[in-house]
């Protein structure tokens, strides 16, 4: 039962991940049109693109931090310790 929980809370963190990147890149991407295009302030394209850009990269930096507390929560319920100060090293740098 036990097993069975802890397999279905890796795939979640593993689907968090995964649409965290997918977010990451997309606003990333937005970003790179917005200096490829050379768009400045006074331009509308430049708030219309620039801000669900910049949210998009927000939100996916707040879902990659949920999914390493719970990568944390998961090796500690996994009685896995090198793994979880290895989690916590990599937190602090």
């Amino acid at each position: 039962m036990k097993e069975d929980n802890n397999d279905k809370l890796d795939l979640r963190i593993k689907k968090i991940r995964k649409i965290s990147g997918i977010l990451g890149g997309i606003g990333l991407l937005l970003m790179a049109l917005v200096l490829i295009f050379d768009l400045r302030y006074p331009n509308i394209l430049f708030s219309i693109i620039l801000t669900p850009a910049i949210a998009l990269v927000f939100i996916s930096a707040g879902m990659y931090i949920a999914s390493w507390i719970m990568d944390m929560h998961l090796a500690y319920k996994r009685k896995q310790y090198i793994s979880l100060a290895l989690l916590i090293l990599s937190g602090i740098v």
